[in-house]
């Protein structure tokens, strides 16, 4: 498959976004098993039956779900071309894409055209790699597009679902270990909600019209609309 083939392959398709975030660990999965599935970086843990795995952060190659998880399932892998081109020769099903951007932290400059969907690419500047994985959901045509894990917050003092008892763990295959201290390295809850809250204003003109796009997590955010998993299914099947 070619970038180019993503354009409409699911239109009218009710797709969920699988990210890590805490409230993934009360997300009923089974209810997935007949809509498209897109897992998002160690989402795939918890999404093993996903039909996508979306990524741009090349920190993906350090842990066991890169390593030794994702090669062998069949869904196909997004990867961002920049980060990740070098570090995917053990995967099959290999999709690249390229970015645009939105924030220059060099310069400290915006570039609000750099989040507006549109249906070619490329794609939109990512705060987080979901904000990837929406794109290419709206380039697939799926509607609507249901946001889980996407929660932008501790719960909990737990910044992944995998960190809940019972839930299959991940870890670092190399550098530093995970671990309660070192978990909120990287993580600012204020430059997600910006960017999320940005990039609902940016695209608020077909948002509603084109396409919905619906918070299922037990997120920070208040930009979208939010309904449970089973409400989706229910406004939705069939249309």
């Amino acid at each position: 498959m070619k970038f180019r083939d993503l354009k409409d392959i699911h239109k009218g398709q009710i797709s969920f976004l699988c990210g890590a975030g805490p409230s993934l660990h009360s997300t009923d999965m089974t209810l997935l098993k007949d809509h498209i599935s897109i897992a998002v970086n160690s989402g795939v843990v918890k999404a093993k039956e996903c039909d996508y795995f979306v990524s741009d952060d090349i920190a993906i190659k350090n842990w066991s779900y890169y390593t030794d998880l994702l090669p062998t399932l069949d869904c196909i892998k997004l990867l961002y071309k920049d980060k990740l081109e070098g570090n995917c020769s053990n995967l099959s099903n290999v999709v690249l894409f390229e970015h645009t951007w939105w924030y220059s932290p060099a310069t400290k400059t915006y570039n609000m055209d750099g989040l507006k969907l549109n249906k070619t690419g490329p794609i939109i500047g990512a705060r987080t790699s979901m904000g990837s994985a929406v794109h290419l959901a709206y380039i697939m045509g799926c509607n609507p597009i249901v946001l889980l894990g996407n929660d932008c917050c501790l719960k909990d003092g737990k910044r992944y679902f995998w960190q809940y008892d019972g839930e299959e763990k991940t870890h670092r295959v190399r550098g530093r270990s995970f671990s309660s201290k070192t978990q909120n390295l990287g993580f600012d809850r204020g430059a997600f909600e910006e960017y999320w809250n940005t990039f609902f204003e940016v695209n608020k003109d077909i948002l509603g019209k084109e396409v919905d796009i619906i918070d299922g997590s037990d997120s920070a955010l208040s930009c979208f609309p939010k309904m449970t998993v089973e409400k989706i299914i229910e406004k939705y099947k069939g249309f």
